[in-house]
């Protein structure tokens, strides 16, 4: 367990300064462009529900958006096509449905959407040694291709919705 001081030196040295990074890029963004889209990757384990061998619940992937509140459902819709399209098992909001980054940034109204997307570490690391596996390298290339996707999108996906106002 952390002592106090070393927790308070953590989010001092490296949780306040992430985040406010991080709303600066959305900041910069938003001014360049209008419009945001925040990709919050997290590993999970390979047994994502322990005691379970049921191949549903340990998906190469998990999209979070929050059911739908935090990212465009044409955007997630995108995603989930395109990692399968890739070869990988995906599972939208089960077991993860996104956690602070996805909720906290996501201001669909504004142009910011977010969408967590959880990596199953046996597709790429020795999860007993903490080591890369075989798969790395694949998996990156995955990656690449996702977000040349993304970076593909109609500037309409993103753009705030105005038909409410």
């Amino acid at each position: 367990p952390l002592d106090f001081k070393e927790a308070v030196a953590r989010i001092e040295n490296h949780y306040v300064p992430y985040h406010r990074a991080l709303q600066g890029l959305i900041d910069e963004a938003l001014a360049a462009f209008g419009r945001c889209l925040v990709i919050d990757c997290h590993s999970m384990p390979s047994m994502a529900i322990p005691g379970n061998a049921s191949s549903a619940l340990h998906p190469d992937i998990v999209l979070g958006d929050c059911h739908g509140s935090s990212c465009d459902r044409d955007i997630t819709h995108l995603v989930e096509k395109t990692l399968r399209d890739l070869g990988l098992s995906v599972n939208r909001n089960k077991p993860y449905a996104g956690g602070f980054t996805t909720r906290h940034y996501a201001r669909k109204h504004a142009g910011v959407q977010t969408l967590q997307i959880e990596i199953n570490r046996a597709l790429y690391m020795d999860e007993v040694r903490i080591t890369r596996n075989n798969g790395f390298d694949r998996l990156a290339e995955r990656m690449r291709m996702l977000i040349a996707r993304l970076s593909h999108l109609e500037p309409g996906i993103l753009a705030p919705s105005l038909a409410a106002e």
